[in-house]
């Protein structure tokens, strides 16, 4: 299945359903929460960053950018260390290359990041310039997000500790190892 972690600090939202991101933008409409900030109203600015790696899963990155970019007001940006083009994970070859439009250098701050998963981000573990780009995304970000074992990247950036979060089903032992506290279930919400 699809798992996503939604942090917005210092809230947690996790789940497993694919269309979590239409979700989470209509609950964030229709349900009162203890958010300081003020909702997306028409006409507002809301950048989006999606990092993108050698062997990440087309789907985790696609389906998020398809959902945004569907909002107004949403703009959604590919990045990576430079802009040439990262090779997506297939099961048979070939597999398909996408082209990041940014540099890990040349973003700005950002509503919301959105780190998604797949087979390639086992060596981004301890790739140093994407952990050290999330960290610093992180930091200044309304919402932080993962994709499946993307929440494994987020934990390696030291992102998760004391959270609850979800991953991908065989890969939960994994968060613990990151501080992360595994929920039990594929949906949860962690308000501290």
């Amino acid at each position: 299945g699809l798992e996503t972690v939604s942090l917005k600090l210092p809230a947690v939202v996790t789940t497993d359903l694919p269309l979590a991101w239409a979700s989470f933008l209509h609950y964030k409409e229709s349900v009162p929460m203890t958010d300081p900030l003020p909702l997306l109203r028409s006409g507002d600015p809301f950048k989006v960053v999606i990092p993108v790696f050698p062997g990440v899963t087309h789907l985790d990155f696609a389906g998020p950018l398809e959902v945004f970019t569907r909002v107004r007001g949403v703009s959604v940006e590919l990045a990576w260390k430079d802009t040439s083009p990262v090779t997506c994970s297939a099961l048979t070859p070939p597999a398909f290359r996408v082209l990041p439009s940014i540099a890990f250098a040349d973003v700005g701050a950002v509503d919301l990041l959105c780190v998604p998963g797949g087979p390639g981000q086992v060596d981004m573990l301890g790739d140093p310039e994407l952990l050290a780009f999330l960290r610093r995304t992180a930091a200044s970000a309304r919402y932080v997000t993962a994709v499946c074992t993307g929440s494994l990247l987020l934990g390696a950036a030291g992102l998760l500790r004391g959270y609850r979060a979800t991953t991908h089903w065989a890969s939960m032992l994994h968060l613990a190892a990151f501080g992360a506290l595994p929920p039990g279930a594929d949906n949860v919400i962690d308000v501290p």
